[in-house]
């Protein structure tokens, strides 16, 4: 009797062990933010992407427009090239930059900027760089805003 329950234990065990599935760890997600910095009549706003595609945006708190939250998300080949373009560029701080508007027409209000936050680093105002890097970067960036239907703002 002893020996037919140790039998049927090590069945048990032995299907229990064949059953088991590894599951795979998803890779982490990488975040890069776009802000656009809205001026007096422009309201400013926040892009988040992560390396999965998913974006989500919101207006900056100072607008007036709170709940105004959007989500969206990018192809994989968009956001792999937007990533890839991020690798090229970096130190994003570091891209070079050449004269932009600092103040409106009236002279009283800063002018609308978008600029990139990765991985601690806060890009120049990507309307004003001048390499290709830069410039590729925010051609990508243009799409992702895109996206979740927030407004561009026009070169300087």
């Amino acid at each position: 009797m002893r020996l037919l329950f140790t039998c049927v234990a090590l069945l048990l065990t032995a299907s229990v062990s064949a059953k088991t599935t590894h599951h795979r760890t998803p890779a982490p997600v990488d975040y890069v933010y776009i802000v656009n910095t809205g001026s007096f009549d422009i309201p400013g706003y926040r892009v988040y992407l992560g390396s999965n595609g998913k974006l989500s945006a919101a207006y900056l708190p100072r607008t007036g427009r709170h709940g105004s939250r959007r989500t969206g998300s990018l192809a994989p080949l968009v956001t792999r090239r937007i990533f890839a373009d991020l690798k090229q560029a970096y130190p994003i701080n570091a891209l070079p930059q050449g004269v932009g508007l600092d103040t409106n027409l009236s002279g009283t209000a800063p002018e609308v900027r978008i600029y990139l936050l990765y991985h601690s680093r806060q890009s120049p105002d990507l309307r004003t760089v001048t390499s290709a890097a830069g410039k590729a970067l925010y051609q990508d960036v243009k799409q992702a805003i895109q996206a979740v239907r927030m407004p561009v703002p026009n070169a300087p």
